[in-house]
């Protein structure tokens, strides 16, 4: 299973020594810009890739709904009293759209992001595969939020005038 793989991954990091600088220069392994490489050389190991319960690749796999979306149910709430504010690039880009842009917001969590696309005289289409995270942007934004999975998300191609999806690519398993 993916959590009994991470902890022996882990213990076996944590069990490797990592050589100081003199010894990492006497090993005289280089990275592809040249770089000299230190710590110890990475060994790979191949891994068991669990076949796909479904060839429809509208079904959310089971390792995203159990480690991805459980998770963020369960802790909606403490997560909405960390991210309270749009980061600042993201807030730029959002406000330097022209007035009347549609824009999606895929895995808008607790919809931080809707009071700039509102306060730029935008259109939020806000979304999140969390039900509970999607009822509290709608709830603190006044805004109409859908729950579902960005990879297949009910919007026909080409009608945004920008779409966001901030932090959610690194939760997904394709």
């Amino acid at each position: 299973n993916l959590a009994g793989a991470y902890a022996a991954l882990r213990q076996t990091a944590m069990a490797t020594e990592v050589p100081t600088a003199s010894e990492a220069s006497r090993s005289g392994r280089r990275g592809p810009s040249g770089q000299q490489l230190r710590g110890p050389e990475q060994q790979t190991k191949p891994i068991e890739v669990p076949v796909p319960e479904s060839s429809n690749p509208l079904r959310t796999p089971a390792i995203e709904a159990e480690n991805v979306r459980r998770v963020y149910d369960l802790i909606a709430d403490h997560w909405n009293h960390t991210r309270y504010k749009a980061w600042p690039r993201v807030d730029a880009f959002i406000r330097s759209r022209p007035p009347g842009s549609l824009v999606a917001d895929l895995g808008c969590g607790n919809g931080k992001n809707i009071p700039a696309i509102v306060e730029s005289k935008g259109f939020p289409v806000a979304s999140d595969a969390s039900l509970p995270l999607a009822r509290i942007a709608a709830e603190t934004h006044g805004a109409s939020t859908l729950v579902v999975d960005c990879l297949c998300a009910p919007f026909r191609s080409g009608i945004f005038d920008a779409v966001l999806s901030i932090a959610v690519l690194h939760h997904l398993s394709t």
